[in-house]
């Protein structure tokens, strides 16, 4: 597994583009979660919106367990990348929806 890198390193275009896509969001990320947050949701259909701002909260009831004295919750989500500059011979990779397992 690669980590982002700055400096370009990827001779094939779609590695490149891929990089670049990846510091771009991770930039928006350090920059504002927030704004990464209403950027991916812009993107999606309205019932797939996503949550990656943690929620935080004190005393919430569990199920009659008593209480949780604190609470951090985010959704759980994956986004796959699979980019494409010249053909989709491979279009069948290319699934927009739920993923089951990860």
């Amino acid at each position: 597994m690669a980590t982002l890198n700055p400096f370009q390193q990827y001779s094939q275009g779609e590695n490149t583009v891929t990089n670049n896509v990846l510091l771009m969001l991770s930039s928006i990320y350090e920059i504002n979660p927030r704004f990464y947050e209403e950027y991916i949701n812009s993107l999606m259909d309205e019932n797939m919106l996503i949550e990656v701002i943690p929620s935080f909260k004190q005393q919430v009831n569990n199920k009659g367990n008593g209480f949780m004295d604190g609470h951090i919750t985010t959704k759980k989500t994956s986004i796959i990348i699979e980019t494409k500059m010249h053909s989709l011979e491979a279009i069948e990779k290319l699934v927009f929806g739920q993923f089951q397992g990860r």
